[in-house]
């Protein structure tokens, strides 16, 4: 799909803090979270110790318990849950938003696979972008990170550590907001501008 077909799917991405200000609202696990598309059945997902250990529980396991390591299959049921349809590849979770192949690898990861990081990740095949106009994208935009890969074209990672310790509202959180920066991205190569 090229860039100019994706700009009128975001016109306007929507700011974290719109979505933070949003009142909860429950959803039909039952849970009480953020305004949004939270809405996946989360009582099959338990893990160990403060890895995802309470999803499903109730509404206040969600809110004070901290995740300090999560697997593949932990983050695939939280973006189920925010309302992607998602597929394990290998050491990546593949999805699509706005029909934009997206994916998420993780990191530091220990011997059980349970790990510490991740990295939402986009690429495009599209050519004719300047690294110029990539450089001032990352001094503008300060959660990402863009650059040209080995074939010209331009691509977006977004890294992500919840080691010390993260909210299950945060991980869902996490994916909402990579929409928005997967938007804003689009929609700045499109006008192969930054504003």
């Amino acid at each position: 799909m090229s860039l100019s077909n994706l700009n009128a799917i975001f016109v306007l991405p929507l700011l974290l803090t719109t979505a933070l200000a949003q009142p909860p609202t429950q959803n039909r696990a039952g849970l009480t979270g953020p305004a949004g598309p939270a809405t996946a059945e989360l009582g099959s997902l338990r893990s160990q110790d403060s890895r995802l250990s309470g999803l499903g529980d109730g509404p206040e396991s969600h809110s004070m318990q901290l995740y300090q390591t999560v697997n593949i299959q932990d983050l695939n049921k939280v973006l189920q849950a925010a309302g992607y349809d998602t597929q394990i590849v290998g050491d990546d979770i593949r999805f699509q938003v706005n029909n934009v192949k997206t994916w998420v690898h993780l990191y530091n990861c220990d011997e059980s696979h349970m790990c510490k990081s991740f990295a939402y990740r986009v690429a495009f095949n599209d050519q004719g972008f300047t690294s110029e106009l990539l450089n001032e994208y990352n001094m503008k935009r300060r959660w990402t990170h863009v650059y040209l890969n080995a074939n010209g074209g331009p691509c977006m990672d977004w890294d992500l550590f919840i080691d010390g310790g993260v909210t299950y509202q945060y991980l869902v959180r996490t994916s909402m907001m990579w929409r928005d920066l997967l938007g804003n991205f689009i929609s700045s190569l499109a006008r192969k501008t930054i504003q």
